[in-house]
């Protein structure tokens, strides 16, 4: 599989992560009906997913070789948690990787809602979780 035709979503059945290629409808003749297909399987065997988990990869690995997808929050060299989305200008799209906040040494976060031109380029990013199974980590208090 090619990184970044991958998707990722939470199984309906046990919410537990399913890594694939996404299907809507396009097989399948139920209405709102998401799956993933897995390498090798056949398109009757699709895992359904929860749509609002859904997520493409952004065809980059973080420090431990670990693929990351939009949702994926990052923690990078400099203590700035940022979140990795699909953005949209013009004719061009692609994933980016929005500033949150960063944190002092005091443990205290400091909001930092804007975009920025945030590449993963610094060894020591990795991903710590996302905003599904960790929506702690995207919690400020100013």
């Amino acid at each position: 599989m090619n990184d970044r035709h991958l998707f990722r979503g939470k199984r309906k059945d046990n919410g537990e992560w399913v890594v694939g290629y996404y299907c809507k409808n396009q097989f399948i003749v139920e209405d709102d009906l998401h799956v993933i297909l897995l390498e090798g399987t056949h398109y009757t065997q699709g895992i359904e997913i929860d749509p609002v988990t859904l997520g493409q990869c952004t065809g980059l690995r973080d420090k431990n070789g670990a693929l990351i997808f939009e949702g994926d929050i990052i923690l990078t060299l400099k203590h700035i948690y940022s979140i990795a989305e699909f953005a949209q200008e013009g004719d061009c799209n692609g994933f980016r990787f929005r500033k949150l906040y960063s944190m002092r040494d005091n443990g205290e976060k400091i909001l930092k809602p804007q975009w920025g031109d945030r590449y993963l380029t610094h060894m020591d990013d990795a991903v710590i979780g996302n905003r599904w199974d960790n929506p702690e980590l995207l919690e400020v208090t100013t």
